[in-house]
């Protein structure tokens, strides 16, 4: 339990959204079929060292602010605004599902390698740029 989160913004993502939103917020990207929730948050004043948790799948996340003449709380779904709200929940539907369907020559868990262990990156060590190749688990 995390009883209070003082930040800019949080995220909570499915495995489908953390290779895109919370992967621009610092997550890490989930496998596809990972069931679990990621948390993050935007300039995270307190807790000190705060880092991205991932969550059970049954997980329920409620953000509410104390105060929201001094601290609005901007509700957005998959991008979209939604107002400004008091609070919000988020959990997983147990109803709702959707499949994802990809083209023959597309695998996933390969774009997700790429993402983590990307091919001929740059490495900065000592102020010194080199470029490498990074090895395929």
């Amino acid at each position: 339990r995390l009883p209070k989160l003082v930040a800019d913004g949080a995220l909570i993502a499915t495995p489908a959204g953390s290779t895109s939103y919370a992967r621009a917020m610092g997550g890490p990207p989930l496998p596809l079929n990972t069931p679990s929730l990621l948390l993050l948050g935007s300039n995270v004043l307190s807790p000190a060292f705060f880092k991205p948790a991932i969550l059970p799948m049954d997980a329920r996340v409620e953000l509410r602010t104390l105060d929201s003449s001094k601290r609005p709380l901007r509700g957005y779904i998959d991008g979209r605004f939604q107002g400004e709200v008091t609070r919000m929940t988020a959990r997983a539907s147990s109803v709702a599902a959707v499949e994802l369907v990809f083209s023959p020559d597309h695998d996933p868990a390969e774009k997700l390698a790429l993402i983590q262990f990307p091919l001929g990156g740059v490495c900065e060590s000592n102020g010194h740029a080199e470029r490498h190749e990074t090895a395929r688990l």
